[in-house]
């Protein structure tokens, strides 16, 4: 697993409405600030989203049941992506989400850890 540190939760980042976290690096816009999660990732580019993959979020354990084309490469590059706790509609084509199971939106504060898969792991 490649571990990321949560640095900070803005005031907005939660909605009951939609069940997902905006989760960036260092360089979100003030703009995007209140809405967005904002995570260190020391080995992002090591990050190796595969569907049926574990990832965690403090102690809750959750599996990818699908990705975007571009969730991966945002991850590496910026340590940006939308993790989405809904099943995917099969025509939805959210390029940068990261869609997973149990449907559960967690609470999260600044401190607590995500597990990615990758590393020496590959997902698994």
């Amino acid at each position: 697993m490649i571990e990321g540190k949560i640095l900070e939760v803005g005031s907005q980042a939660y909605d009951q409405e939609e069940p997902l976290l905006i989760l960036f690096g260092g360089g979100v816009t003030a703009g995007l600030r209140p809405y967005s999660v904002l995570q260190e990732v020391p080995e992002k580019e090591k990050i190796r989203l595969t569907v049926g993959g574990q990832l965690t979020i403090g102690e809750n354990v959750y599996t990818i049941e699908k990705f975007g084309r571009l969730a991966e490469q945002n991850l590496h590059d910026f340590a940006h992506t939308a993790l989405l706790f809904a099943p995917p509609a099969a025509e939805d084509n959210l390029l940068n989400a990261v869609y997973l199971s149990p449907a559960q939106l967690p609470r999260i504060k600044a401190g607590a850890v995500i597990g990615y898969p990758g590393g020496d792991d590959h997902g698994i």
